[in-house]
């Protein structure tokens, strides 16, 4: 496998479509966190890594720096993923389909296909600049960061109805788990190395031709804390208000067809949601439900809009899920006047409703359709 240049390594780490803009705009990045993009030099596979100017000083024969070379049309039809991991690639909803079937007759394709994880490949170049072009530095995550989030991701036991157990080689791996940190922030051979000293998800097995492990994967209705533009945006607003807003979430309940466990370990994935994507420092929900990072009640919610100081905003997933009709909306507004904003949660995007917003029933209705507009 030929060695990659400095652009397409550049592009490799941020998960880029191989232009010449995206690899000016990656390089970019990369230099102002004091970064370059390297290959490990003992390696077979020439894997692009980022990492600092210093430790690649001081170990100039473990790391070899790249060759800048221009892109072409060429090298952006023959990118460094592409020609390193094509074959891999081609085979894993193959592969992934096999594999779910005989444990837990998987058969939503939603769940099944690992490339329905990846953001739509004409939006790629755009979400990828506006990432890169953030104000925020990158800053890989600690070891134990990176491992409380995988750990609601893949979970120790699988449980039926929040999660399915599914056989995946590391890429596959990796591709999942990549899109819940800012963007080039991840590396899949720290994140492998990481994964491998602990027990949580058991040793490497060869399956079909492919070494890997089984992992109970967490459904997207119980995961969807990605980093998109949208979402960082939200975050920035949030953390340059703390000083005059408090921030907490509103967990929509677990669907009732699932067990008391399984409700549990749902609404407890729902709260690490709330509580990692968009930093609310507490989490309600309906009822009480026992589970770990669930602060109480509405009326809990209620009794800390009447004491608190500050100005409050209130993170939701579903208002439906807590209000039949907007006259029920009306009247908790009303009577809670320190609830300044409403953040509706839809995934990839943040809709943000100020209280004069909140005036308008055409808005009243729409921040109560929310993620299933066709229901109410």
């Amino acid at each position: 496998m030929r060695e990659p240049t400095r652009q397409e390594a550049a592009c490799f780490i941020y998960d880029t479509i191989p232009t010449e803009r995206n690899a000016r705009l990656a390089l970019e990045r990369l230099h102002a966190a004091g970064l370059e993009p390297v290959v490990d030099a003992e390696a077979k596979l020439c894997k692009p890594l980022a990492l600092a100017t210093a430790k690649i000083d001081k170990e100039p024969w473990r790391y070899k720096r790249l060759a800048s070379v221009a892109l072409n049309d060429a090298a952006q039809t023959n990118s460094v993923e592409n020609a390193s991991d094509h074959a891999s690639d081609a085979n894993v909803s193959q592969s992934a389909r096999h594999d779910a079937r005989p444990d837990d007759q998987i058969i939503d394709d939603q769940i099944i296909d690992i490339s329905s994880e990846d953001d739509n490949d004409d939006d790629q170049e755009i979400n990828a600049s506006a990432a890169i072009s953030s104000d925020d530095p990158m800053i890989a995550p600690s070891e134990t960061l990176a491992i409380d989030v995988i750990e609601h991701v893949f979970i120790e036991e699988n449980v039926k109805g929040v999660s399915y157990r599914l056989f995946m080689d590391n890429k596959t791996v990796f591709r999942i788990l990549a899109p819940y940190f800012k963007p080039g922030a991840l590396q899949e051979i720290l994140l492998s190395r990481w994964m491998g000293r602990t027990s949580k998800w058991g040793k490497l097995k060869t399956q079909h031709r492919k070494s890997g492990r089984h992992y109970n994967v967490v459904k997207k209705a119980y995961r969807d804390f990605k980093w998109t533009p949208s979402v960082e945006k939200c975050r920035q607003r949030i953390r340059n208000m703390a000083a005059t807003h408090v921030t907490v979430g509103l967990a929509p309940d677990a669907p009732d067809s699932l067990p008391a466990d399984a409700k549990k370990k749902a609404m407890e994935l729902l709260a690490f949601r709330l509580r990692h994507k968009l930093l609310c420092q507490n989490v309600f929900a309906s009822a009480p439900s026992g589970a770990p990072g669930i602060d109480g009640k509405i009326s809990d919610l209620v009794q800390l809009l009447n004491r608190e100081h500050r100005e409050v905003r209130l993170v939701a997933i579903d208002l439906a899920d807590h209000f039949d009709n907007i006259v029920q909306l009306k009247a908790f507004l009303t009577a809670n006047s320190r609830l300044d904003e409403i953040v509706l949660d839809l995934g990839k995007q943040m809709d943000v409703y100020k209280r004069k917003d909140l005036n308008n029933d055409t808005k009243l209705m729409k921040l109560l359709r929310g993620n299933h507009p066709e229901t109410i």
